[in-house]
């Protein structure tokens, strides 16, 4: 067969043409597969973005809840302790009760309990005396020495915590809360739970009618028989109204001892809370989800006004 003039070149120009088709098949292909990609990490992205958003949301809206029924538990206790005031303030009623009443303010936080709130939140309400501890930003060196060595201190170890508390207090100003104490140095050495005993909430007073024996013993003209007979009477359903009442029962030793530091014993002994201290731990999602809120008040007049409140 006889090739005609200029053929191979016509079946070279099919050959290029079919490559070149093939080429460009080829290119779609790989752009479609990467266009395919980038499409389903872009949904993909975006799934993950909406699932963040929705749990992020879902926590806030749970942090939020638990939050207010904090709140709404520091409201409860708040009316309850108002009440109280209004009663005292008025005057007229029996006032042996009232004064019974405002020493054992614990007592509100037992009788609420644990409250429920509709769509599963709740919250718990403690009371507390401030007054029953020691005020550390009032406390003199031998006071705190005092209690530091009822806690099981040895005797160096109380002193030389006592004095860096006193100085740090001088130099930098007032503790904002008992856990600081841990950063004293020279402080160190002090019993782990020293720092419940200490408060920095009040007037300086010590309620003589709730403080424990370690707080009592802390007190000027303290002696262990005037601490026994403070606990003594509060056993048996009895309280303390003036330290003229506590004088009156002591031994001529221990009488003295009083006598002695009566200045220094009056101006730190208190009968009754002047303020109080609220402690609202609000749950939701099974108690999964926490928010504690702490508030002091000052009782004024006839209601207790809130003077601080910190979420923790």
């Amino acid at each position: 067969m006889t090739t005609k003039p200029g053929e191979p070149e016509m079946q070279t120009g099919r050959s290029v043409a079919g490559r070149c088709r093939g080429r460009e098949e080829g290119f779609a292909l790989a752009a479609a597969v990467l266009l395919l990609v980038l499409v389903s990490g872009f949904l993909l992205d975006a799934a993950l973005r909406a699932r963040t958003e929705r749990r992020v949301a879902w926590n806030t809206s749970v942090e939020v809840r638990a939050r207010t029924a904090a709140r709404g538990g520091l409201a409860h206790a708040l009316v309850r302790l108002r009440a109280l005031q209004a009663r005292t303030a008025a005057g007229g009623g029996d006032e042996a009760a009232l004064f019974a009443a405002w020493n054992r303010i614990d007592e509100i936080g037992r009788e609420l309990g644990v409250v429920e709130l509709p769509g599963g939140g709740r919250y718990q309400v403690t009371v507390h005396d401030p007054a029953a501890l020691l005020p550390l930003n009032e406390a003199t060196a031998n006071e705190l020495s005092r209690l530091f060595r009822a806690l099981g201190a040895g005797e160096e170890t109380a002193r030389t915590a006592a004095l860096s508390i006193v100085d740090r207090r001088e130099r930098v100003g007032p503790f904002a809360a008992p856990e600081e104490v841990r950063e004293v140095d020279g402080a160190a050495g002090l019993p782990r739970e020293a720092e419940r005993y200490l408060t920095v909430l009040g007037d300086g007073r010590v309620n003589l009618n709730t403080a424990s024996a370690a707080v009592l013993g802390a007190v000027p003209g303290m002696t262990d028989e005037a601490v026994r007979m403070i606990l003594s009477r509060r056993a048996s359903g009895g309280l303390w109204r003036n330290l003229f009442e506590l004088e009156a029962g002591l031994t001529p030793p221990a009488r003295l001892e009083l006598q002695s530091r009566f200045a220094e014993l009056s101006r730190r002994a208190g009968f009754e809370p002047v303020v109080v201290e609220v402690v609202v731990e609000g749950t939701v999602e099974h108690g999964t989800v926490r928010t504690r809120l702490r508030g002091a008040g000052v009782r004024a007049g006839a209601s207790v006004q809130v003077v601080t409140t910190v979420e923790e």
